[in-house]
């Protein structure tokens, strides 16, 4: 089922938390932080 939600989207990468339970932010809180810091180093940060 998450698998046709994401190829149903119009984005250009997607994150997987691995072991995290449908509400990522309580069971896997850092790892979230770390995808959120590499998506604005990669997209948002001047090189």
């Amino acid at each position: 089922r998450t698998g046709l939600v994401i190829e149903m989207s119009p984005v250009g990468e997607v994150l997987e938390i691995e072991g995290a339970d449908h509400v990522a932010i309580f069971s896997k809180l850092l790892d979230i932080c770390h995808h959120l810091l590499h998506i604005v180093e990669t997209h948002y940060c001047r090189k």
